[in-house]
């Protein structure tokens, strides 16, 4: 019985570990340069090695392709990590509190709000065919939801802390 007890307190602390490592990305993803030139200055390399030979030098060349790139980029980074982070906790929500769950949910939802947000943005680099003003993006409302997830993160790591007395 005690093996058991110790197995499951095992799987729990590797379940609430891996969860908040997956929140923790996907926050950061989220963290989109507000300043232009560093935007641009950006150079993904993966972003380089999947475009055809034509479309990377209109990378290198072309300021309003690349932050179009770049921000397509970070927003699809940001979607996958959301997905990870959605299904490895969606899996184990046997292991956190109802409350953590309903904040976890409500989280979800405001990050999904964001990722549409944003591709409505590249929608509109792409329509109009210029580059624009990252801080038009990147809001200070944008940036002020910041604190709020990172206050989900406090409670998250509270909880964590609490669960394994740590």
């Amino acid at each position: 019985m005690i093996d058991h007890q110790k197995h499951l307190l095992k799987q729990k602390f590797f379940v609430y570990a891996e969860c908040y490592k997956k929140v923790k990305k996907m926050l950061g993803a989220r963290k989109i340069p507000r300043d232009n030139g560093e935007m641009i200055d950006l150079i993904y390399q993966e972003n380089c090695k999947k475009l055809d030979e034509e479309s990377q030098k209109l990378y290198q060349t072309n300021l309003t392709y690349r932050q179009y790139v770049n921000l397509f980029y970070r927003v699809s980074m940001l979607e996958d990590f959301c997905l990870d982070f959605n299904n490895t906790f969606s899996i184990n929500e046997i292991f956190f509190k109802k409350r953590l769950i309903k904040k976890t949910k409500s989280l979800l939802r405001e990050i999904q709000n964001d990722i549409n947000y944003l591709y409505d943005c590249i929608s509109d680099i792409i329509k109009h065919k210029e580059s624009v003003d990252m801080r038009d993006i990147i809001t200070l409302d944008y940036q002020h939801k910041e604190r709020l997830y990172d206050q989900y993160l406090d409670q998250f790591e509270k909880q964590f802390k609490k669960q394994f007395k740590i």
